[in-house]
């Protein structure tokens, strides 16, 4: 995994802040840290500072100059997303759906972007993403449905 942490936030870190930058995680938090390769930068930057580095909120919010609390909410959202079986099924493991479909739908499911956005970045209309979207949507449950079968 490519350590996130940027110089300006690094320079800030002291061994009494981080038990280890480098420290051994677990395996699940492993794979949550590959799911975050997907977020936007700053997003990608508190997963890492939490799973990696091990600091509170308190000191997160230190870091990045946001509020503990704020921390605290946008680590749980961003825990829920990445956690969220969907997105699970699009990123671990093999995806059988186009590369456009995925990306689409990491978008729009993982980083929220609006579908206007979505339609500009892949330059196809608003309802084609919304198509796409719903194809994979269709996708997942039915794989979900097979995957309880068996």
């Amino acid at each position: 995994m490519t350590k996130l942490l940027d110089a300006r936030v690094l320079g800030q870190l002291n061994t009494t802040d981080v038990r280890s930058v480098s420290i051994a995680v677990s395996h699940r938090s492993e794979a949550v840290l590959r799911r975050a390769e997907n977020l936007a930068k700053e997003d990608q930057q508190l997963v890492e500072l939490s799973l990696r580095a091990q600091l509170s909120h308190r000191r997160i919010g230190a870091l990045m100059e946001l509020p503990p609390g704020t921390v605290a909410r946008r680590l749980r959202r961003i825990g829920m997303l990445l956690h969220d079986p969907l997105i699970v099924r699009l990123l671990d493991g093999p995806c059988p759906l186009e590369r456009t479909d995925r990306q689409i739908a990491l978008g729009h499911f993982l980083r929220r972007q609006p579908l206007r956005e979505l339609a500009m970045i892949h330059r196809q209309s608003v309802s084609q993403i919304s198509k796409r979207l719903q194809f994979v949507r269709g996708w997942f449950r039915g794989a979900s449905v097979r995957r309880n079968a068996e």
